[in-house]
């Protein structure tokens, strides 16, 4: 049977769209390694990462996207497996984790945290029921061995919420924890309404690596 023109392009349109995705993955790279420079290689993309934490519905995706694209996304969907980006932090590339939070799936969690450099931990500030599990999530990472000596970030979070205002100081006091006296810990409080908050954190972020490598 002899093909039409819109067969014609319909089998094209897969070619050419490959095509199109390889230069652009090529054209990526090569602006990667120029922006990077001498550092591109610095860290073991394998090995070195930023995992992100904490109970399901805490907001940490939101704050996931942000570090890693710069924009604020607050329509997002569950996080139901490890997902993990890219993150330049001081012209150093690192492999970036946001872990699911759902109960089932926290099992999950080892595999990506011991390899972990940077540690963030995110708390819905406003649903004080969930603060006795969600402080023993907590525990149970900063309990592993392979966790001791690594910095963590503390982001109280959802902060424009009138109950996360009126819940911050049980909060503050419930989480102060004599796992944490010890290693370097840092707190913040954070809201998606305004990415200033958030914007303070990565500051921070970029502070510890330059700490971590030596910069």
């Amino acid at each position: 049977m002899r093909r039409g023109s819109s067969d014609i392009i319909n089998i094209a349109k897969p070619r050419t769209e490959k095509l199109l995705l390889f230069f652009y993955l090529l054209q990526y790279s090569h602006v990667w390694k120029a922006n990077l420079g001498d550092n591109y290689e610095l860290l073991n993309m394998d090995k070195n990462l930023i995992f992100t934490f904490g109970l399901d519905r805490a907001g940490k995706t939101v704050i996931s996207n942000y570090f890693t694209t710069g924009l604020v996304m607050k329509e997002v969907r569950p996080t139901l497996t490890v997902n993990y980006s890219k993150i330049i932090l001081a012209d150093i590339a690192l492999r970036y984790c946001d872990a699911p939070g759902q109960k089932t799936l926290r099992k999950i969690w080892e595999k990506s945290y011991k390899t972990a450099y940077l540690l963030i931990f995110v708390l819905d500030v406003a649903d004080h029921i969930r603060y006795e599990e969600s402080r023993s999530e907590l525990l149970r990472v900063l309990a592993d061995p392979n966790v001791a000596d690594v910095p963590i970030l503390f982001l109280f979070n959802k902060m424009d919420l009138p109950e996360a205002q009126e819940n911050f100081e049980f909060a503050r006091e419930f989480f102060t924890l004599k796992e944490l006296q010890g290693r370097d810990a840092y707190y913040f409080k954070t809201t998606a309404e305004d990415p200033t908050t958030l914007a303070a954190v990565k500051t921070k972020l970029i502070e510890l690596v330059k700490k971590v490598v030596g910069l």
